[in-house]
């Protein structure tokens, strides 16, 4: 296994997201994904762009 490529379940531990999550981010285009033979795995430079583009947290709308 390439050191530079994650399982989905890896990136599921390191970024606590449930798999349905990450693959309907992987379907959305926000996720890049690469197939590695049958796996599907996700670059640590996909993950850090993915963590980069999350939206930010509006305190504002906590407030009722």
């Amino acid at each position: 296994m390439h050191p530079e490529l994650l399982t989905i379940q890896e990136f599921s531990k390191l970024t606590n997201t449930g798999i349905t999550k990450i693959y309907a981010e992987i379907n959305a285009g926000r996720l890049k994904a690469v197939k590695y033979g049958r796996c599907t795995r996700i670059t640590k430079q996909a993950m850090q762009d993915w963590i980069e583009n999350l939206p930010a947290f509006n305190a504002q709308s906590m407030e009722g």
